[in-house]
């Protein structure tokens, strides 16, 4: 097998190397990572009035589903480093007796939830009293 010089390495490099390819891909995961440190110094107000980020809707869902799809949504979105979701519940209106049967229920396991920091009722635009937005604390990253 032939030695080959520096100049053929550096030929064969130059014509399979796209530095443009390269500094747009770099470019990408700079602003990647800027956005990720940027949603981290995110103040509370700044996160209480920020668009929900997720949302969960629980019309047409059984109590006992209801409940465990609360839980699921709100470990995946701890997960995913979310900080303001917001879950529908409804109001009640045709529940029987017109009594709530979901929202009592759901904002009563959310209150015991250890990644939840505030649970806040959204203006009206934003679903007003059939919904609820949950604003999360960090997730704990385990060494």
């Amino acid at each position: 097998m032939a030695k080959q010089s520096f100049a053929d390495i550096y030929s064969i490099w130059e014509k399979t190397h796209d530095e443009q390819k390269m500094l747009q891909k770099r470019s990408k995961q700079d602003n990647a990572k800027d956005a990720k440190e940027q949603s981290q110094s995110l103040t509370i107000n700044q996160i209480r009035r920020m668009k929900a980020q997720d949302e969960l809707d629980l019309h047409s869902f059984k109590l006992e589903e209801a409940l465990h799809e609360t839980e699921v949504f709100i470990q995946e979105s701890v997960k995913k480093g979310l900080k303001n979701v917001r879950i529908v519940t409804g109001k009640g209106l045709h529940s029987q007796n017109g009594k709530a049967v979901l929202r009592p229920e759901i904002l009563s396991a959310l209150k015991q939830n250890p990644n939840i920091r505030e649970i806040n009722i959204p203006k009206a635009q934003d679903g007003g009293t059939g919904a609820l937005t949950i604003i999360l604390k960090e997730a704990k990253i385990k060494a």
